[in-house]
């Protein structure tokens, strides 16, 4: 009986981390990091003191334990192991992460409702925090704020519109399994995606407008039961969102003057003389350098945390802006050729499509609650948004930018698991 006491004092301990994990990942690194790998030595420990190695049985879970263990093959084989290792070494924290959320869900009374809580707390937080920073020029922590790209609690990283176009999905969903009154809710969606698209707007973050949209026609596409509701919503919030642009002129300057601007470049002597751009001169220019290196290391790549060293020699750069090279291809499946080869690339767009088939089927059983169903949905659209190969996106080995594409998988798994849904 003692063992189970402790398990539960465990679960309970690592259920306030992982109610705490969203507002970890708005202070920084350091904490959030820490968490993850504070979740992924309990999920080690649960399973081997109590045994609980189904979770390891599990098909997603091998698989993603196989494609750790390329990564650790290819940062051994590659010029620079240590830089390489790196990425790669410590990874499999993530897949341990996802463990610990899935025990949470089958362990954890209420863990759903409570993460919620949390998780709309944050929300709120971040919210006031960016509307007080517009509005008086510096945040609660006194981050300043000039005109230019609307930051809070992020600061220099400029992560706000993809802190919030990237958990949308999840909180929505939540929201909607957390509704006892459904036309509350909808008040509170709506008001949850105007005020979102408002930040994000502010944010200057091109790429997460383009998350923004697309989540909102996944919806439209997906969940029936609030298909009409989101069709009308988006016409209203598409109006305030004119009125925003046409009026500010930060807002026009980034998100419509230079964006044609990047897409086409007249002023710039870069590489071709047509007017076309790949999103812009500079990510254009590091494609190239990308797909040069790609064709001399098709298959295994050149391993993890390696671009910016390769990119550096003479027969792979390519005339552009930076003074050094990025430390990464700005977009993930170029990243994933260039890094990691063939192999690797089609094991994260299989995942791409995998989710896309799961999202087409969204197969639950019957006598699961509307809630439940929607929620399930949420979900793969999180995923897919995150998956999703035709924006320019950070690092896609950013520890960062990892919890939030692990993070909705431990819900998916759950769920997989809890309605026995093959895939």
């Amino acid at each position: 009986m003692r063992f189970f006491h402790i398990k539960s004092d465990f679960s309970k301990i690592c259920s306030y981390i992982i109610y705490l994990l969203p507002l970890a990942l708005i202070s920084g690194p350091l904490f959030s990091d820490l968490f993850v790998s504070i979740l992924g030595i309990f999920a080690i420990y649960i399973i081997l003191r109590f045994k609980e190695f189904h979770y390891l049985k599990n098909k997603f879970i091998i698989i993603f334990f196989l494609w750790w263990l390329y990564l650790i093959i290819l940062s051994l084989s590659s010029e620079n192991i240590y830089l390489s290792l790196e990425s790669s070494l410590f990874y499999f924290r993530f897949i341990f992460f996802v463990i610990a959320i899935w025990f949470m869900l089958k362990n954890i009374k209420n863990f759903l409702k409570y993460f919620y809580y949390f998780l709309f707390f944050t929300f709120f937080l971040l919210f006031f925090d960016s509307f007080f920073q517009l509005i008086f020029k510096h945040n609660l922590i006194f981050f300043s704020y000039e005109g230019g790209r609307l930051s809070s609690f992020f600061g220099e990283e400029k992560k706000l519109g993809s802190y919030i176009s990237r958990l949308l999905p999840l909180l929505s969903g939540l929201m909607i399994f957390n509704s006892n009154n459904l036309f509350k809710t909808k008040f509170l969606l709506f008001f949850l995606y105007l005020l979102s698209l408002i930040l994000i707007l502010f944010s200057g973050e091109r790429s997460s407008l383009f998350y923004y949209i697309l989540n909102v026609i996944l919806i439209i596409i997906f969940v029936k039961d609030l298909r009409k509701f989101f069709s009308i919503s988006v016409s209203v919030i598409t109006l305030f969102a004119g009125i925003f642009i046409l009026y500010e002129d930060n807002i026009r300057q980034r998100m419509i003057d230079n964006t044609i601007t990047s897409f086409t470049h007249k002023n710039q002597p870069y590489i071709y003389n047509n007017n076309l751009r790949v999103f812009s001169s500079e990510h254009q220019s590091i494609y190239i350098s990308a797909y040069k290196i790609f064709l001399d290391n098709k298959i295994f790549g050149i391993g993890p945390k390696n671009f910016r060293i390769e990119c550096l020699k003479d027969e792979y750069r390519v005339v552009h802006s930076y003074q050094q090279c990025p430390s990464h291809p700005h977009n993930s499946y170029i990243q994933l050729l260039t890094e990691t080869g063939i192999l690797g690339f089609l094991f994260i767009l299989g995942l791409f499509f995998l989710i896309f088939y799961l999202l087409i089927r969204k197969k639950l059983r019957i006598n699961y609650s509307f809630q439940e169903k929607n929620l399930y949905i949420f979900l793969l659209i999180s995923c897919f948004i995150s998956l999703w190969p035709l924006t320019p996106t950070g690092n896609f080995f950013n520890n960062w930018l990892n919890i939030i594409y692990f993070f909705p998988i431990g819900f998916i798994l759950y769920f997989i698991d809890k309605n026995k849904i093959k895939t």
